[in-house]
């Protein structure tokens, strides 16, 4: 669609604003990234919410604080008029920096080297938080006066899987009354084009344990007693096969192939397989089925991911017992078809069939999967604004393969969503030296900006 060349030249304005102050923004966001906003660290988290405060106070909102029982404090905040209201959904807490000895710069000074900016919580998810008050702000600067109402929801809970958003949106629904929700996560591929997306996968993060002895003991008594590390081990490789193919009794009955839609979309994805090779240091991808490519399992297969093991004895010194318990943390990413209830009802039947009756089930999280479909009108906006600040067709995905509370904001009012985000391939999310690009910051800024200036004339 064509808005006409009055509208681009008053856009150029709010590009040249963006450029203009960007030494201003990179200062900003350096801020927001020394905030130490790991769940765990209570002073981090609170005065991360203060600096959020007070930059959503700063550009005109009404906010509202909230904490629900002992969580995390919520932020809203609200701007602009218009008959059009666009929702921010971000979180501000950030992955643990472990191991800190693998990070190259301190997981937070946010240093900038050679223009990448590196810190815990660059790419997932403050730097998207950042562009889209710097968008918002910058807007209000070049006109004066935003084209519809604006509403942001930062949440201090998502990387422990957001326990109390739903009771939050139960007790203050007027939070999500919008007309389309944009999401906080998304990247920029190696080419320079941004991803947007229309939804995500579901999450069962759960923990499996064996414990069949009062305390450890001496490991002669191994060939008479069980060891709860071999029962579990042998419960873990019973929940998926060497090629990757998930063997959960009735799992994937319930996981629909791609649509004729979404193969069309998989093709036009031109992902780049020897990059990812490289940077995760993989000779070969898990493809064990007929004419399934990589991208087709990345995005619309369901995961069974073992997060972590322990049991008995693992420093460097001997010691030779048989441990009394070992258990595990899994994560289940889910698609469609597959709620979470479903999931951890196959699990229980698949283990109990098998006689693992002592492996206890323990859910930590549970997230189902939400997709948008987008009509052509909302597609030509996102393409317009992609090629206006990027100077490249966006790559359209129906859903990424992470997890968020997405449903949860979401489901309530089938809200349209669109998912965009600064990371690109070698971001490092969740792992040691993450970092984003600071030619997509910018970008990233332009490109909000310019959607609030389309998506305020949707029908």
């Amino acid at each position: 669609m064509n808005q006409g060349k009055d509208t681009d030249k008053r856009m150029q304005l709010f590009y040249r604003y963006v450029e203009d102050h960007m030494d201003v923004f990179i200062r900003e966001l350096q801020v927001l990234l020394r905030e130490m906003s790991i769940y765990t660290n209570t002073f981090g988290i609170s005065s991360t919410a203060n600096f959020l405060e007070s930059h959503l106070q700063r550009i005109g909102c009404k906010v509202q604080r909230v904490v629900i029982d002992e969580s995390k404090p919520f932020l809203y905040g609200e701007v602009g008029e218009g008959p059009v209201t666009v929702l921010f959904y971000n979180h501000y807490d950030v992955q643990p920096v472990d191991p800190p000895s693998q990070w190259d710069y301190g997981p937070f000074l946010a240093e900038i080297h050679e223009g990448y900016l590196y810190a815990r919580g660059a790419a997932d998810s403050k730097g998207n938080l950042y562009t889209r008050l710097a968008a918002v702000e910058s807007y209000l600067k070049v006109f004066k006066e935003l084209p519809c109402r604006v509403k942001f929801l930062f949440d201090g809970e998502e990387e422990v899987g957001s326990p109390n958003i739903g009771r939050l949106i139960q007790e203050h629904p007027d939070f999500v009354e919008a007309d389309i929700c944009v999401w906080e996560s998304g990247f920029v591929d190696q080419e320079g084009r941004p991803s947007v997306s229309f939804g995500l996968k579901g999450l069962v993060y759960l923990e499996l344990r064996c414990q069949n002895l009062p305390s450890d003991i001496h490991s002669a008594w191994a060939t008479v007693i069980e060891n709860p590390a071999w029962r579990l081990t042998h419960a873990l490789a019973s929940l998926r096969d060497n090629q990757g193919r998930i063997t959960v009794d009735g799992l994937m009955d319930h996981v629909a192939a791609p649509s004729r839609e979404e193969r069309h979309l998989l093709a036009s994805m031109g992902m780049d397989l020897e990059t990812y090779k490289e940077l995760y240091g993989v000779k070969e991808f898990m493809t064990p089925g007929k004419g399934e490519s990589v991208q087709q399992r990345l995005l619309y297969s369901p995961t069974c991911n073992i997060c972590g093991i322990h049991a008995g004895y693992t420093d460097a010194e001997s010691k030779t017992i048989l441990p009394h318990a070992a258990w595990a943390n899994l994560d289940f990413r889910l698609v469609p078809e597959l709620e979470p209830e479903m999931l951890v009802k196959l699990l229980r039947d698949h283990l109990a069939k098998r006689g693992f009756h002592d492996v206890e089930i323990k859910v930590k999280c549970a997230i189902p999967c939400y997709r948008y479909r987008p009509d052509g009108e909302f597609i030509d906006r996102i393409r317009q604004s992609s090629q206006e600040t990027f100077h490249a067709s966006p790559l359209f995905l129906s859903m990424l393969g992470s997890s968020g509370p997405m449903h949860v904001v979401c489901a309530p009012r089938r809200l349209p969503v669109m998912a965009f985000g600064i990371a690109h391939p070698g971001s490092h999310i969740h792992a040691p030296n993450e970092n984003i690009r600071i030619h997509d910051l910018i970008q990233g800024i332009k490109f909000i900006g310019r959607m609030i200036d389309l998506l305020a004339k949707r029908d």
